[in-house]
Parts: C-alpha cells; sequence; structure tokens
C-alpha cells in the first residue's frame, strides 16, 4: 500500500469505557494507543460501548455505525477486536460493499485443545477468518 497520506485504520473493538475506569487494562485501548503512537490517521468503535445503551435491534444498530463509520472516514483498514455482535450476513455485506478496505481481526484468546472454552473460542475466531484478509492471533498453537 503506497499512501501519500497517513494510513487511516478504522478500529472496532471493546474499548471498556461503559466501565468507566474499572477495565482500563483494554487490549483494543493499548492497541489503539499503538497506532496514534506511530502516526496512523485513527477512528475508534467500541462495539459493546456503543451497543449498551441500546436496547432493540443491536445487530442492525452496530451494522449501520460500522457502515456510517466506513463511509465518513473512508478508511484503508477495517481491524476488529472481538466482535462477536455482526451477524453472517453483515460480514458479507461490508466485504461487498467495501471492496477496496482491508479487512483484518486480531484475537488474544487461546485456542489450546485443552482450555475448557476451546470450542467457543475457535467458532468466535472462525466467525470472523473467513470474511479478513488477515488474521492475527497472539496465542500458541
Amino acid at each position: 500500500m503506497n499512501l501519500k497520506r497517513p494510513l487511516k485504520i478504522l478500529h472496532i473493538a471493546d474499548m471498556h469505557l461503559r466501565h468507566l475506569g474499572r477495565l482500563f487494562y483494554s487490549t483494543g485501548r493499548k492497541i489503539s494507543l499503538g497506532f496514534i503512537k506511530n502516526n496512523i490517521n485513527l477512528l475508534q468503535l467500541g462495539d459493546r460501548d456503543l451497543l449498551s445503551g441500546t436496547l432493540l435491534n443491536r445487530n442492525s444498530f452496530l451494522y449501520d455505525a460500522i457502515k456510517k463509520s466506513i463511509i465518513n472516514f473512508n478508511p484503508d483498514i477495517v481491524l476488529f477486536g472481538h466482535v462477536d455482535n455482526l451477524e453472517y450476513n453483515d460480514f458479507t455485506n461490508l466485504k461487498e460493499k467495501f471492496k477496496n478496505i482491508i479487512f483484518s481481526q486480531y484475537f488474544v484468546d487461546t485456542l489450546d485443545k485443552n482450555f475448557i472454552n476451546f470450542e467457543k473460542h475457535k467458532s468466535r475466531f472462525l466467525s470472523k477468518s473467513q470474511f479478513c484478509d488477515i488474521n492475527f492471533i497472539t496465542t500458541n498453537p
């Protein structure tokens, strides 16, 4: 990617803002700060923070917020943390509508087969991996 302007990333993850400082160690916020320190033009969208005040049609509300953010911000990359509130069709629609954008995810939970929540974690990772151009995982294996 050869840009004459700063890279633009839309980072969608749980930023823990709704916890009012109780969960200040958010991985999503740490990653965002790293982008900012490296002069990347960043727009954060706290998916769970956004949904915490929404009672009806949560998935549609989140999808619309992401779509509008992409249209307004025009990012080069959309980076997902643990965004579990989007449906299969939402990802498909985003990929189809925004073909020139790189979609990526990072996953920080273990995928150790001996872990009690292995199947849940595996499902969470795989649900987005098929739509993402790049997938990052931090654990072994």
